[in-house]
């Protein structure tokens, strides 16, 4: 009976791998299952949610004034294009856009997820309404700009009750999210169109992933071999990355270095701005408190604004006559 139900898991488990071969994010979720390593948002009772949000904002705060003062930067301009308003977008698109959206659903949702899909036809009217009133006056409202922040183990052998073992993410509402999706689209649209994104990052983008970033340093350490050149490898991950971003210096480098302006930098300033989190834990929540910087770890634009926001560490690295290739938060070279 034993092996007739190991062999079962086995065909199950070979059947999900071929199913998403060609899907890396549900591919990992695949393999972590069957190496039992999933992490799964804490609910430690010895943990008060206070203690952990005094936490996350304490260590922001920490590493925020151990860096130097802003000095007066030149931010080249890489595109002579500029994207200055967005377009509107129609309930079709938008049907099509909750179609793609996982079936999850945030405590903030009047209404779960899985009833916007279920009756699209009617719901994508009114979403598309709120979608593009927002886009247009260049404003998110105070209510899309609430998280709420689980925080997750960094490791499944770590100490439960440590607050820095934990890492936070942020749970947000679908209607948020769902307008993050429409300016992600247009933003991305116009990046591709005019070659902004780094040829030498992976990560966030279709098509590259953890294979690409592999592939590129495999290859880059072969041809040095074969060259006779001596290779060297170094690693750069850097803490707190997305909770460290600076709200000023990515607005200034988004219109200065990527060509977003008028309304569309005006709607990246709301959207930066006066944000607000609790944690939860233990089925308790933290007071509420705001996010002086940084941009929502599980955000859908997130990503995308911090591969814009630290473009220019693969220039330094090409300057200085060596190769780099980024993935997320972390840099090879």
């Amino acid at each position: 009976m034993q092996k007739l139900y190991r062999e079962k898991e086995s065909s199950y488990w070979e059947s999900q791998i071929n199913e998403n071969a060609h899907d890396s994010s549900k591919l990992w979720n695949v393999v972590s299952s069957i190496l039992q390593r999933s992490e799964s948002f804490s609910n430690h009772k010895a943990l008060d949610a206070q203690v952990i949000s005094d936490y996350f904002t304490g260590k922001i705060s920490s590493l925020r004034s151990s860096f130097p003062d802003s000095l007066s930067v030149n931010y080249p301009s890489r595109s002579s294009s500029r994207l200055a308003s967005f377009e509107t977008v129609t309930p079709e698109h938008i049907s099509l856009l909750i179609g793609t959206c996982p079936n999850k659903t945030c405590s903030l949702d009047p209404v779960p997820t899985w009833v916007i899909k279920k009756l699209v036809l009617y719901f994508s009217p009114i979403l598309a309404a709120i979608c593009n009133a927002s886009i247009q006056a260049g404003v998110v409202p105070s209510s899309l700009k609430s998280a709420i922040v689980f925080p997750v183990l960094k490791k499944k052998n770590l100490d439960v009750n440590d607050s820095k073992n934990y890492r936070p993410i942020s749970n947000l509402s679908f209607t948020s999210k769902l307008l993050e999706r429409v300016v992600a689209s247009q933003l991305t649209c116009y990046l591709n169109a005019n070659q902004l994104l780094p040829e030498c990052q992976s990560a966030y983008r279709t098509l590259f992933s953890t294979e690409s970033a592999l592939l590129k340093v495999t290859s880059d350490v072969s041809l040095a071999v074969d060259r006779g050149q001596l290779t060297l490898l170094m690693m750069l991950d850097l803490s707190a990355a997305f909770d460290t971003v600076d709200h000023e210096i990515l607005l200034t480098r988004l219109n200065k270095s990527f060509g977003l302006s008028g309304t569309v930098l005006d709607w990246f300033r709301s959207y930066l701005e006066d944000r607000t989190q609790v944690v939860s834990c233990g089925g308790l929540l933290s007071n509420s408190s705001s996010m002086e910087c940084g941009v929502p770890q599980g955000s859908v634009l997130g990503p995308i604004l911090f591969v814009l926001y630290t473009v220019d560490i693969l220039d330094i690295i090409e300057t200085n006559g060596l190769t780099g290739h980024m993935y997320a938060d972390d840099t090879q070279n």
